[in-house]
């Protein structure tokens, strides 16, 4: 996700298991903030964390009700994106070294946060890699989904520090929001 010293701040495109998105390492604020430029997108809208695995959830500790545990575990990986409440459990979210807390403010709202584990193996692989990302779909604002590597080139390439090459979406739609509130 690149050091934030290139076009873009350190945001990349990627491919996910629905449509290709915008990712930042939450490790660089400057690169979530870059974002909201790149894609001219309203501050109101939530940036999503993506993460590779129910586990690193768990290792942070957040107050999920068992049900909603049951459900992350039927669910994930998958195209599904839940809405939690965030809090304190969100600073230890990542590797050993706790990486989200200086994205903390520009990722979710106020007291919500979206998170995602696609089932898509390069893209977690990454999340392993590089500990939480923040990401929300490579199109510009207001405009059709990204569904090939080519349209985010296209579109945002000359906005970002590089592209992962991956071909056709599996998917032509975003996640599927649950309001786990």
């Amino acid at each position: 996700m690149g050091d934030g010293g290139g076009r873009g701040d350190g945001v990349c495109g990627i491919h996910t298991d629905t449509v290709h998105a915008l990712a930042a390492s939450c490790k660089n604020p400057q690169a979530t903030e870059s974002i909201y430029n790149i894609k001219d997108h309203p501050a109101e809208k939530w940036i999503c964390i993506c993460i590779s695995s129910v586990e690193q959830l768990v290792t942070a500790k957040p107050p999920f009700s068992p049900l909603l545990w049951e459900f992350m575990r039927n669910v994930y990986p998958g195209g599904i994106s839940c809405i939690v409440s965030k809090g304190d459990w969100l600073l230890r979210l990542g590797h050993s070294v706790p990486c989200l807390g200086p994205a903390y403010d520009r990722v979710g709202t106020k007291d919500s946060i979206m998170i995602r584990v696609p089932d898509h193996t390069v893209t977690r692989q990454l999340c392993d890699i590089t500990g939480p990302l923040a990401i929300t779909s490579a199109n510009p604002s207001g405009e059709p989904d990204s569904t090939h590597h080519n349209m985010v080139i296209s579109r945002l390439g000359h906005k970002l520090q590089d592209v992962l090459c991956d071909g056709d979406s599996n998917e032509v739609v975003t996640s599927t929001v649950v309001n786990c509130l």
